[in-house]
């Protein structure tokens, strides 16, 4: 696949079988793999997202490692700068255990009865 035309080349590629298709297809990943703009924007995105988060104090960057920067970008957003005060939060909405311990127990009463549907009774069973 040369110095040939649009058409040609359509032309050569449909004239391939599978496996030469993807032989060439391989050989010009290589090919773009090496050149000096490959991926050079998303290179740059991420020297520049890095660049924020080594901006950022220590407490908020453990903080970004643990949940990622766009979580903690939208608590900045919103006005909430504190890291302990981002990490209680999110750690609050995703239920995380504190210490060990749960600190809700959703549905459930300390001292509730079982549902006596759920056990194996005749009176209960539905025959």
């Amino acid at each position: 696949m040369g110095n040939l035309s649009k058409e040609q080349r359509a032309e050569e590629w449909q004239s391939m079988t599978p496996r030469e298709r993807l032989i060439a297809q391989r050989r010009n990943d290589m090919v773009s793999l090496e050149k000096p703009d490959y991926n050079a924007s998303l290179v740059k995105r991420a020297q520049k997202r890095m660049s924020r988060v080594d901006a950022m104090p220590a407490d908020l960057r453990r903080v970004v490692y643990e949940y990622n920067l766009e979580i903690v970008q939208c608590f900045f957003d919103h006005g909430v700068k504190n890291a302990a005060s981002i990490k209680y939060l999110i750690d609050t909405v995703l239920a995380n255990p504190i210490n060990g311990q749960n600190r809700f127990k959703l549905n459930q009463k300390p001292n509730s009865k079982s549902n006596p549907a759920a056990e194996e009774d005749e009176y209960w069973n539905a025959k």
